[in-house]
């Protein structure tokens, strides 16, 4: 099984087509998507500014759709917290 971490910029890339690294990430999750066995993991800031950059687009019409191949919930797996 593979952990893979998703960082907020390999996010947001994805998703903005504009974005100066959109096809190079998603030419990544296309790959990765090609892995069988995987999980996803994103941290709740990576998670949050994910979120904040996608409403700052929303927000001033930047933009209006998804790509909603790479968001699919049951690949993404909330973070193992270790304590130290």
């Amino acid at each position: 099984m593979q952990k893979i971490y998703l960082d907020s910029n390999i996010l947001i890339a994805s998703q903005i087509q504009n974005h100066p690294l959109h096809k190079q990430t998603t030419e990544v999750l296309v790959k990765l998507d090609k892995i069988k066995t995987k999980y996803y993991y994103l941290s709740p800031l990576c998670f949050d500014e994910y979120l904040y950059i996608l409403q700052k687009y929303i927000r001033n019409k930047l933009i209006d759709k998804f790509n909603q191949k790479f968001l699919r919930t049951d690949r993404i797996h909330p973070p193992t917290i270790i304590a130290h």
